[in-house]
């Protein structure tokens, strides 16, 4: 018999924080979901996953330009850290930290673009785990 879908998502967060991806920040979000709004959670979370690909994008542009701003860099890492940490993505907000500690030191724009592509592929895990986690929600996972 398969287990229910509480079950299942509850099984999905526990392993999403045991691995480290998320923290006690999520779980935290996910108090304030209610019976009048059973869909909090999932729209903050796809925001959250919106926000971070057009954040990437930004971020790329930014280092493909001929004199980067760190300016810029670190105002859009230091609101993206911000939205990652309020969703609980621990890895994001750590790769963003890192980014951002960048901007105060001389570093190549071949270090800044390999620390960029690190932090994407966090994101990236963040994203599987995040969608798979709605799905799981939404009863359309087994």
């Amino acid at each position: 018999m398969a287990a229910s879908p509480v079950k299942q998502l509850n099984a999905h967060i526990s392993k999403m924080i045991a691995t480290g991806l998320l923290d006690e920040s999520f779980m935290a979000l996910r108090k304030l979901q209610d019976a009048e709004d059973p869909d909090f959670v999932a729209g903050v979370v796809t925001n959250f996953l919106n926000d971070g690909d057009r954040m990437f994008g930004e971020l790329t542009q930014l280092l493909e330009r001929p004199f980067v701003d760190l300016h810029a860099l670190y105002e859009k890492l230091h609101k993206f850290k911000g939205c990652s940490a309020s969703v609980g993505a621990r890895q994001v907000t750590l790769a963003c930290i890192q980014l951002e500690q960048f901007t105060g030191q001389q570093k190549t724009r071949e270090e800044w673009v390999s620390t960029l592509a690190k932090g994407r592929a966090a994101f990236d895990v963040v994203r599987s785990e995040f969608q798979t986690m709605i799905q799981v929600g939404d009863g359309r996972a087994s």
